[in-house]
């Protein structure tokens, strides 16, 4: 059977392991091909919020301050189809690699420098901005089952704590999430599974009561190595 798609086009479900899909599905949608599930998981940056392009912005002003040669000719999108999906730590790393940073740049410097240009940005937006109608409709979805105690539901990310809660804030969704994981919750970050783990054990459920959404190359390898069901993103982002 196929369920109306809250873009008015059908999805068809079915019970997989993983599948992609080009539109966000419904509730209802899901629990037709995942009927045991008891937890959703979320990745932020491209699964809830269409976020990519303002981190691929916020990296290449920072790659045009610090940077040298072959990565100062880089565009946003170029940056965003490279980049985008790492942990900053890893896309540092690669810089230094490969001698694109210029004198001798921090981690830290780094790391200021970009979240600096992010947030000039995200305290900028507000809910309208950040949540598209399907997404809108899906967590209003969500929160009314998490309120009868029929599902839980977190939020694993390779962001930062700080950066986090700047988009939830100003998404006004500070609350809506019973686990937040962020980098500097584990010791290891996506594209190991610790993350998705360490979310399903705070929620107390095991990998086969749990459908992850997540959208890059990074964050799928993260969540298919919890055994977790999985819905691959590809309604925001341009990851093949």
């Amino acid at each position: 059977m196929t369920l109306p798609s809250p873009l008015g086009r059908g999805i068809l479900l079915t019970m997989v392991k993983r599948m992609k899909l080009d539109e966000i599905p419904t509730l209802e949608q899901i629990y037709a091909s995942y009927p045991n599930t008891q937890a959703l998981l979320f990745d932020m940056d491209g699964t809830l919020f269409d976020s990519e392009g303002q981190h691929a912005v916020a990296l290449h002003h920072t790659f045009k301050a610090l940077g040298q040669g072959e990565i100062l000719r880089l565009s946003a999108e170029e940056i965003r189809q490279q980049y985008i999906g790492k942990p900053d730590p890893h896309v540092f790393d690669d810089l230094v690699k490969n001698k694109w940073l210029g004198g001798s740049v921090s981690l830290d410097q780094f790391l200021d420098l970009k979240k600096s240009f992010l947030y000039k940005t995200v305290n900028a937006l507000g809910p309208k901005d950040l949540l598209v109608a399907p997404m809108e409709l899906l967590l209003k979805q969500i929160r009314k089952a998490v309120d009868a105690g029929a599902l839980k539901v977190g939020l694993v990310s390779a962001s930062e704590r700080h950066t986090i809660l700047s988009y939830l804030k100003q998404a006004k969704l500070v609350d809506f999430f019973q686990v937040t994981i962020s980098r500097d919750d584990c010791t290891r970050s996506k594209p190991d599974p610790m993350p998705y783990v360490q979310a399903m054990q705070k929620l107390g459920v095991r990998p086969n009561e749990t459908l992850i959404f997540e959208d890059s190359p990074t964050g799928l390898k993260s969540a298919r190595a919890t055994g977790a069901h999985m819905i691959q993103a590809g309604w925001f982002t341009t990851h093949s």
